[in-house]
């Protein structure tokens, strides 16, 4: 187990999961739980040469819950192949063609008049 990976978060960290189309693979942050581990790891390099790359980043699978607002109901939603950074990232990122790479809809376009924004 890597260093980061080892590094859980809270069950009952409240935060943000923004979509982000820039993102080649999803983000799991401090409002992700670690669900399973791989033997992989990826350097991130960041837009700008800026900032410096971060090195053995774990692949996981990790689940965060959303609390719909309408019903009550909480959805569990669980990614996988998922970059870890777990407490080092307040603001989770989806990234919108994974979640499109399973078969599932993904509409982070709210003046779409064709879809309800969301992920079915």
């Amino acid at each position: 187990m890597s260093t980061r990976s080892s590094q859980q978060t809270n069950a009952d960290t409240i935060g943000r999961t923004d979509s982000d189309s820039h993102a080649d693979t999803t983000a799991a942050g401090a409002n992700f739980l670690l669900v399973a581990e791989t033997d992989f790891t990826c350097t991130v390099r960041p837009f700008s040469d800026a900032y410096d790359e971060i090195k053995s980043i774990p692949v996981v699978t990790a689940a965060t819950a959303y609390d719909e607002i309408k019903t009550g109901t909480t959805i569990i939603l669980v990614f996988h192949q998922t970059l870890w950074f777990g407490q080092d990232l307040a603001t989770s990122l989806i990234c919108p063609q994974q979640v499109r790479s399973y078969g599932l809809s993904f509409c982070d376009d709210p003046y779409d008049p064709n879809r309800q924004i969301g992920i079915h």
